[in-house]
């Protein structure tokens, strides 16, 4: 990287360090603008970045607008849907893992991931980071890595063709013994299984009214056990609504009986909003002293989902739902769902890997 993209690159590093620490440091002290400040707030924010990032790489203008998609135009300088305060820090502090102060305040040399990889795995766009940190954080070494990667390889080139003319040649070795031919059984692995219910129980059907596994299908609904709980709030009508909605005792019955569940659907199906709240709300699925988690990628996802969902069951942010982002915990005793970065969750892990 030549001396003049990196002194770019430090001044938008610089930027976002700055407007970051400004936004956080006025919330924490209480000082929530209005929204029309806020808004012109950004729109300045917004215009300086712009210019910071004019002429720079392509890859660095997509890193720049990524976190706003959905909630602001960046190009355009305007706003998509309304920002809160949160949201708009949430943003900022995406864009502060992705545009980091380089550690050694700008030298020569780019700041080194905080865990050595191969080298053939710091080539392009999306470079691995450690896992307990987020991926963005190693962002703006990638340029340098790749071009270390590429000297790397030139290196490795040049030294096999310089010994090919010294190489010998070596006694044949002798064959490798044949591997073990795997069981037949284990060809039949993963193919679906009939339960001892007579019908299919693996398969869900469309036409049932609920599913439940090892005993396959049930068309009366009032032959299944309590679903909800008493204290659970009334679904709302736009809840009602959603795709995954049909399919929630099909849902829950498989959460009750599997450790592990996948559930695939369409974007927007409910499988944020509506499938937290099913297992929450679910009669003795889950225990008064524990909280579902679901993890979202970005923090400014995880805050909004939180505001949709404890809005959609007419509660308050914070009461049963909350949400859980770096030096911000939106939470009390009393929280039975918390949307958290898939970061946060991670260090839990790290800490508490079975997560009494």
């Amino acid at each position: 990287m030549g001396e003049a993209s990196k002194a770019a690159l430090q001044s938008v590093c610089s930027y976002v360090n700055k407007v970051t620490n400004e936004v956080r440091g006025r919330l924490e002290a209480g000082k929530v603008p209005s929204p029309e400040q806020l808004s012109n707030y950004v729109k300045q924010v917004v215009d300086q970045l712009q210019k910071l990032i004019k002429g720079a790489p392509r890859n660095i203008q997509d890193k720049m607008a990524e976190p706003w998609e959905g909630f602001y135009d960046f190009w355009r300088n305007s706003s998509q849907r309304p920002l809160t305060a949160q949201s708009f820090l949430g943003i900022l502090e995406d864009l502060e893992d992705a545009f980091p102060m380089p550690a050694n305040g700008g030298g020569d040399e780019a700041p080194a991931p905080r865990t050595a990889a191969p080298a053939p795995q710091a080539k392009g766009k999306g470079a691995a980071a450690p896992a307990g940190k987020g991926a963005p954080a190693a962002a703006p070494t990638v340029a340098a890595s790749s071009k270390g990667t590429a000297t790397g390889k030139g290196a490795a080139a040049a030294g096999k063709g310089k010994a090919e003319p010294e190489r010998m040649e070596r006694p044949a070795r002798p064959a490798a013994p044949a591997a073990p031919q795997a069981p037949q059984a284990s060809q039949h692995l993963f193919e679906k299984k009939k339960h001892a219910g007579g019908d299919d129980g693996a398969g869900m059907r469309a036409d049932a009214v609920s599913f439940v596994p090892n005993k396959g299908v049930s068309e009366t609904p009032e032959a299944l056990p309590k679903s909800r709980r008493a204290s659970a709030p009334e679904m709302s009508e736009a809840s009602k609504r959603m795709p995954t909605y049909e399919k929630k005792d099909w849902i829950i019955a498989g959460i009750r009986h599997n450790t592990v569940s996948i559930i695939s659907g369409d974007t927007g199906c409910g499988k944020s909003t509506l499938i937290p709240q099913l297992v929450c709300d679910a009669e003795n699925l889950v225990p008064d002293d524990k909280v579902v988690v679901c993890t979202q990628p970005r923090r400014v996802a995880a805050i909004t989902l939180a505001e949709y969902v404890a809005r959609d069951r007419g509660q308050e942010l914070g009461d049963e739902v909350g949400y859980q982002i770096r030096f911000i915990n939106k939470f009390c005793e009393s929280t039975r769902l918390i949307y958290a970065t898939t970061a946060i969750v991670l260090r839990r892990l790290h800490s508490e890997p079975t997560l009494d």
